[in-house]
């Protein structure tokens, strides 16, 4: 039982270390996490989204559509993010 708790120990002031090097909160690193995650996970179903509306007998314009909406939806995303930033600022330490 100690032998595990050592190692614990040990595990512990090893994410330690790393985090501090990094400069991250503990909180920081399990949201990462999290949007490492959630991000690989629509990656793996969403590339198979216009077959499945081909297998549902949608047209290729139809598909097409659901293409070009996913892209102008992700680069509104990415401008108006970074418009809300500009406006905003950075977060000063």
């Amino acid at each position: 039982m100690q032998k595990e708790d050592v190692r614990l120990k040990g595990y512990r002031a090893t994410v330690r270390r790393a985090l501090d090097w990094f400069g991250l909160e503990h909180d920081v690193l399990l949201m990462m996490l999290a949007v490492l995650m959630i991000t690989s996970g629509k990656q793996l179903w969403s590339r198979y989204i216009p077959k499945y509306l081909e297998y549902l007998n949608a047209s290729a314009l139809i598909i097409g559509l659901y293409g070009s909406i996913q892209l102008l939806i992700s680069a509104l995303y990415h401008y108006l993010s970074s418009v809300l930033t500009d406006r905003l600022g950075s977060k000063k330490r």
